[in-house]
């Protein structure tokens, strides 16, 4: 279940802000707690200054500010740490079944409605998934307009490692 219990809520020019204390998801044998700090809504934009949850050793943090319009600079911030794939998968209907634990960020900037600049970094450990067990790697991608980069170096124990660039 969902248990979100307003701290305060207030109008701002345009429409409101919120702040929660003491959020909870429950579901999947997860118990993820946390807080979301002014979480506003002004017309036809949103966005949420801080959005923090842990589950035990996992966490996961999110900034956000989205104007729902063309041409507008929006922009989302998300870090995991020890995040658990296979748990946050069960979440999710009709997923693969994978896992493995991740730490790293993702950022998306620009306008959302066009071609966002998005970057995503970090590490995995353990992967599990299509047949393949225990890899371990770090990992840049990177999407602009017109360009696609991607860096990894992917280990597994018994089949060696890979180093992956593209441009």
């Amino acid at each position: 279940g969902v248990r979100l219990m307003p701290r305060d809520c207030y109008d701002v020019p345009g429409g409101i802000v919120a702040n929660f204390s003491n959020v909870t998801l429950a579901g999947h044998g997860q118990r993820w707690e946390g807080t979301i700090s002014d979480l506003a809504m002004r017309g036809a934009s949103m966005g949420v200054r801080e959005a923090s949850f842990q589950n035990n050793d996992e966490s996961i943090e999110l900034t956000a500010d989205w104007a729902f319009r063309h041409g507008s600079e929006d922009r989302l911030a998300l870090r995991v740490d020890d995040l658990d794939v296979a748990g946050l998968l069960q979440w999710l209907p009709d997923m693969p079944e994978l896992a493995g634990l991740v730490e790293g960020s993702a950022e998306i900037r620009g306008d959302f409605e066009g071609q966002p600049d998005i970057q995503v970094e970090g590490h995995v450990d353990g992967f599990g998934g299509f047949g393949v067990e225990g890899v371990s790697g770090d990992f840049l991608a990177t999407h602009g307009p017109g360009e696609v980069g991607i860096d990894a170096r992917i280990q597994h124990a018994q089949r060696g490692n890979i180093d992956l660039t593209i441009s």
